[in-house]
């Protein structure tokens, strides 16, 4: 394996809207280092990702108020379908949580196994043991 491999990882989710519309909220992890710690490159990583969409959420929640608030005034129809996207923007935010969640939890029990794995079974060692 070359020193200079990395790994990148994109995990996504598509969520239907009406009329055959859809959003897919979308996390791209780039350049792990499969020789260095994984695991604290990925926490890193899912910490930095929640503050970033902590931010773009937030600005576009706004933003898209902002929008449905002046398009009920405008067209009451076109209101639908800013409040879908709201909704839409809703949902994002708590699969981005459940995700980050179920990530979470993937790698504290991945934790857990590998050190199982490593600590010696105590029943082998005590067969070992030659009187």
């Amino acid at each position: 394996m070359g020193d200079d491999l990395r790994v990148t990882i994109k995990l996504g989710l598509t969520i239907p809207l009406a009329d055959y519309a859809s959003i897919k909220p979308e996390i791209v992890i780039a350049n792990l280092d499969p020789a260095g710690d994984v695991p604290a490159q990925l926490e890193m990583a899912l910490e930095v990702a929640g503050v970033a969409f902590g931010e773009i959420d937030g600005r576009l929640s706004s933003t898209i108020s902002s929008l449905v608030e002046g398009a009920k005034l405008a067209q009451p129809e076109g209101a639908q379908r800013l409040d879908m996207v709201e909704q839409g923007m809703a949902a994002v935010t708590r699969s981005h949580n459940s995700l980050v969640k179920k990530l979470r939890e993937e790698q504290a029990l991945r934790e857990a196994v590998e050190a199982e794995l490593q600590s010696p079974d105590p029943e082998q060692a005590e067969g070992d043991v030659t009187e």
